[in-house]
């Protein structure tokens, strides 16, 4: 972990501000693309192996199969 700051007297306390970085990163990809939905952590949360961090547009993700299950039909006959 790294940290850089700067340091002031407030009330009496060392008052310090700044960025701390976390020693351990992980880029976070996906193997379709479709739009998000909703983004449910922000920048800076913990989060859990298993933990849902993002939501697709499934109204997209609906319509790519329909037409996909209907291509397969059409090809079975």
């Amino acid at each position: 972990m790294s940290l850089t700051s700067c340091s002031s007297r407030l009330n009496g306390f060392d008052a310090y501000s700044g960025t701390i970085y976390s020693a351990k990163t992980m880029n976070v990809c996906s193997s379709v693309t479709y739009p998000v939905e909703e983004i449910r952590v922000n920048v800076g949360d913990k989060v859990k192996a298993g933990q849902i961090m993002a939501v697709l547009d499934t109204e997209s993700l609906s319509t790519d199969l329909d037409k996909a299950q209907l291509t397969l039909k059409v090809l079975a006959v």
